[in-house]
């Protein structure tokens, strides 16, 4: 399937990356998606990265993704319908996450095909 996107859904893509918060201050994260901090998990939930991407715990020295309920409170959920914890990230794990997401009124990306949200009216 070929992947089209309006110029209204690549702003909300750029949107959506923008929001990592990567200034390298203290309760931020460096550019390279490392915490910067004194190394605890509750540190991680305090992050943007945190409420924009679902990275709520430490693990190492990197915030992650764990769980679906991650997922569903970030930004990423609400944008992209990346709501739902899949093989170790926030992705779409039903047509429920794609409908639900700002990409479905865009874009008309409202159903899961192939692991992602996409518009079934679209041909290759």
């Amino acid at each position: 399937m070929k992947w089209i996107f309006p110029a209204a859904a690549v702003a909300a893509i750029a949107w959506v990356g923008a929001l990592g918060c990567n200034n390298g201050s203290k309760g931020f994260t460096s550019p390279d998606g490392k915490c910067t901090d004194d190394g605890s998990t509750a540190d991680c939930s305090r992050r943007c990265e945190c409420k924009t991407l679902g990275r709520c715990k430490r693990a190492k020295d990197a915030c992650v993704e764990v769980s679906t309920e991650a997922c569903k409170a970030s930004e990423v959920c609400h944008t992209l319908g990346n709501c739902t914890f899949v093989a170790g990230k926030c992705a779409p794990g039903s047509d429920e996450d794609c409908a639900q997401s700002k990409f479905c009124g865009i874009a008309g990306n409202c159903k899961l095909i192939d692991g992602r949200c996409a518009d079934p009216a679209r041909k290759n």
